[in-house]
């Protein structure tokens, strides 16, 4: 991997979590939680779930 790659890939994982913030979710929390009730959530909160990796 070069460092464009590491940068790119950091910039991703940041707008998912801000993603994630901002929809007033605790990314810890998701990772904590049975896939269907993390489905649940995350599609209450206006977002797709197949876009995140728990």
């Amino acid at each position: 991997m070069n460092g464009k790659d590491a940068v790119d890939f950091a910039g991703r994982a940041d707008a998912e979590k801000t993603e994630l913030e901002l929809s007033g979710l605790d990314p810890d929390a998701l990772g904590f939680m049975r896939a269907g009730e993390r489905k649940k959530v995350l599609e209450r909160a206006g977002l797709d779930p197949a876009k995140y990796d728990f």
